[in-house]
């Protein structure tokens, strides 16, 4: 990625929501970066092979989000019968789709976080406004997508059909409906977004606020946190119902 790139993603995807981006040589920065892969379904041995080139927050999400999905990649065999049957399976982490520019792993990368729809359809709009694009797609169309299940569970959507998903080694997505109500990222943005919230009081708030809205997750503090991290961000692992506390700095105005 050139530095341009890299910048708007640091700025999109720190979790303060204000000011500009951090340094990617940073420990913070690269941690942001790390964390972007992982929402893209990537896991830090293939990070140096892919390229995201987007994070896109879903239509009712506004800028400043201070969470982060945990989501981890990893290619699964799955057999297809003679040609004529595809293993399929229903993706669970339904808080983000990666959208890919190619049939391959390997490929560019654009997140849509909190999507309106766990369908090849969420990917759409990537590529009509040519932030997705491929030798064999002319830019602003959309190629024939396909939603194949990474084993993390999250959608991974690519240019092809249900033999593209048995090539990956991976099953077709099964339909999923979009979550209703309140999601966990609701919930932990109601009590951080766009404000320094201390780690002692975070845990207490998300689990209340958790409980209000019956969603079953485990709240996990810090074990520990450096002297400029006062404030409380989140990392949600879906697969566990897991939601860490994670420290960061303060970068908000007084």
């Amino acid at each position: 990625m050139i530095d341009r790139e890299i910048d708007e993603l640091l700025r999109r995807g720190d979790r303060s929501g204000l000011g500009p981006a951090p340094d990617p040589e940073s420990g913070y920065g690269a941690t942001i970066l790390e964390r972007i892969h992982r929402e893209a379904g990537i896991d830090a041995d293939q990070s140096a092979h892919h390229n995201v080139i987007g994070l896109e927050a879903g239509p009712t999400r506004r800028r400043g989000r201070r969470s982060v999905l945990l989501v981890a990649i990893a290619a699964a065999l799955f057999a297809t019968g003679a040609g004529f049957y595809f293993a399929t399976r229903a993706p669970t982490a339904t808080l983000s789709v990666a959208c890919h520019s190619d049939a391959r792993l390997a490929s560019d990368i654009y997140v849509v976080s909190q999507p309106a729809t766990i369908s090849p359809a969420a990917c759409g709009p990537a590529w009509t406004s040519g932030l997705l694009v491929n030798a064999d797609t002319e830019p602003g169309d959309v190629p024939n997508l396909v939603g194949c299940t990474l084993q993390s569970g999250v959608l991974g959507v690519f240019p092809g059909d249900e033999q593209t998903c048995a090539d990956l080694g991976l099953p077709v997505a099964k339909p999923v409906a979009a979550p209703i109500g309140p999601s966990v990222l609701d919930v932990t943005d109601s009590v951080l977004l766009d404000r320094c919230v201390s780690i002692e009081q975070a845990a207490p708030q998300i689990r209340n606020q958790l409980n209000a809205a019956g969603l079953d997750f485990e709240v996990v503090p810090p074990v520990s946190r450096a002297a400029d991290q006062p404030c409380a961000s989140v990392a949600i692992d879906e697969n566990t119902k897991t939601i860490l506390i994670v420290p960061i700095p303060d970068n908000f105005d007084s």
